[in-house]
């Protein structure tokens, strides 16, 4: 079966500097030349969505605890993502 990833993107490739550092959020973008407004992170800690708000990414709260974040940064909430993903709309950012 072919792979469903193109790439990959880890702490390794960036000098060890894992989530949330912004830097490391602007090194992934840099390296796969991608616009933040037109990506998006899904990440199952609240505290690791901020910075990629930050930068512009839309972001994805992805658990059980999802639905009772109340941050700002935090533009979706599911406690699923496989239900999340069969009913996203893709946006076509200029």
């Amino acid at each position: 079966m072919d792979s469903v990833l193109e790439d990959e993107f880890d702490v390794g490739a960036i000098g060890y500097r894992p989530r949330p550092d912004r830097d490391a959020f602007q090194a992934m973008l840099d390296v796969h030349g991608l616009r933040p407004a037109a990506t998006a992170f899904f990440e199952d800690s609240e505290r690791n969505l901020a910075p990629a708000a930050d930068l512009g990414m839309t972001t994805v709260l992805v658990g059980a605890h999802a639905g009772a974040s109340t941050a700002p940064f935090v533009q979706h909430r599911t406690e699923k993502l496989a239900p999340f993903l069969a009913t996203a709309r893709l946006r076509e950012t200029r």
